[in-house]
This record gives C-alpha cells, sequence and structure tokens, in this order.
C-alpha cells in the first residue's frame, strides 16, 4: 500500500495520464505492479502520484481507484502536455528518490506478469550516487515504421546538436531524480517551455550544471498506440531544443 500523508516517503512514482480510459486495464496493471515491486522494497516507504493531464474520461477516477494519488497537471484542468505532467508531478513529490514512468506499464509489464528490474534499477542507479538515471530502451526506435525510422535518427543527430544531453535515448518514458536535481535541472524551466521536448531540456540543464546522470539499458513491452510519432512532433521538438539551449546560457 501506498504511504500516509505524513510520513515522508524513500521514493516517489509518478505517473503522467492522458485519456487512459480506453486502456483502463493497462493504467490498473501497471498501478498495481508498481505497488508490488515498491510495497517488497521500500515495505510502504512509496507514494504513487498520477498527474491527470487533462482527461475528461474518467481516466482521474480510475487511477484513485487503485490508490494512486491523483492530481492535475495544471490549475486550468486543461491539457497541456507530457512535459507539464511529469515536472507538476516531479514538483509535487516528496521522496528523496522521485522516478516517473508511462501510464501504459511499458517499464512495468511483461507479459501476464510484472517486472521491477528497470524500475528498481533506475532507484538504485540515484542511491549509488548519480543525480540523475535514464532508461535506455535497447531499441529506441523498433516502434517506428520503415517510413519514419530514418527521420527519426536524423532528427535526434539534430537535436543533439542544438541542445546536447550526452545521453543516447534522452526520449525515454522513465528517469529518475535525485530531490536535487530536480530543484536544479527542472524547476528553471518555465511552463510555456513544457512539451514532448522537456527531457531533452532537463537533461540538457544537467549537462550544463554537471549533473551525474547514468543510463540503464531497459527492455520495454510497447503497448498499442504508446509512442508519439516523430513527425508531427518534429517541429516542436526542434523549437524546444533551441529553447533548452537558451535556458542553458541564462543558468
Amino acid at each position: 500500500m501506498s504511504i500516509t500523508t505524513d510520513y515522508k516517503p524513500e521514493v516517489s512514482v509518478i505517473v503522467p495520464m492522458y485519456r487512459e480510459a480506453s486502456r483502463a486495464e493497462l493504467l490498473r496493471r501497471t498501478a498495481f505492479g508498481l505497488h508490488c515491486i515498491l510495497d517488497r522494497e521500500f515495505r510502504g516507504a512509496y507514494e504513487l502520484i498520477a498527474v491527470n493531464d487533462g482527461s475528461t474520461d474518467g481516466s482521474d477516477i480510475i487511477a484513485g481507484a487503485t490508490g494512486m494519488r491523483v492530481i492535475d497537471a495544471h490549475p486550468s484542468g486543461l491539457n497541456h502536455g507530457k512535459g507539464t505532467a511529469v515536472l507538476t508531478g516531479l514538483n509535487e513529490a516528496a521522496g528523496n528518490i522521485r522516478l516517473f514512468t508511462d501510464a501504459d506499464g511499458s517499464y512495468v509489464l511483461r507479459g501476464d506478469g510484472y517486472d521491477g528490474s528497470t524500475v528498481l534499477r533506475l532507484i538504485e542507479a540515484v542511491k549509488n550516487g548519480n543525480h540523475i538515471a535514464v532508461a535506455r530502451r535497447v531499441d529506441s526506435v523498433k516502434a517506428h515504421d520503415g517510413k519514419s525510422r530514418s527521420f527519426y535518427h536524423s532528427l535526434s543527430r539534430s537535436l543533439e546538436l542544438i541542445a546536447p544531453t550526452g545521453v543516447s535515448d534522452p526520449q525515454a518514458g522513465a528517469k529518475a531524480f535525485s530531490a536535487s536535481a530536480i530543484e536544479y535541472s527542472c524547476k528553471p524551466i518555465p511552463h510555456e517551455h513544457q512539451g514532448f521536448g522537456t527531457d531533452r531540456t532537463i537533461l540538457h540543464l544537467a549537462r550544463i550544471l554537471d549533473l551525474k546522470v547514468a543510463e540503464i539499458d531497459a527492455e520495454i513491452e510497447v503497448a498499442d498506440g504508446s509512442h508519439v510519432r516523430p513527425l508531427p512532433v518534429g517541429g516542436q521538438l526542434i523549437w524546444q531544443a533551441f529553447e533548452a539551449r537558451r535556458l542553458g546560457k541564462e543558468l
């Protein structure tokens, strides 16, 4: 079970979500798997936070019924994108180590069971002195079709030239942070610069600040409809990379 509100958790896990009712069973299984994994390792000293990014389909009710604490990504209650949901959750959390992962169970579910190895290795990497730990997908483009695969590679190289991170898979959907890393690399990001490229912004700022970043190989189980296609969001990613570079110069 999740911890009580008057107890400081050792670990916080944030699950950003948007219109998950059509995949309600995946969300329930993800929450149950995280509860099982974390309760076994931390004996109640953890919290699970679902960040509702403007869903109007009852996603918040579904998540709340699993024992997760549900908060809104933005006071307006409107959809503002995954970047806003992630940063809201990381800033709201109270754990010494704070991790976010996808609502579809990509980093938790394995067939009919659960696999906590990626989550636990990310947490362990931060415990061992890294400020940030990134789940590096073993094949980060396997969900893209042939037409978008080459574009994905070209876009990734361009983004790394604009706002270097030193990380091979900055868009991976699971990362862990120390509380100090959030203070230095997450809180400086203004709301208007939060979006699909927020992960790169965080990691670019971390690189400038010389924070220690570890990469952990991760096998993922991709659910249907889970991946953002690079072609429609490419322009936004490039714009955010330039904004990340500008923010870095202001540090």
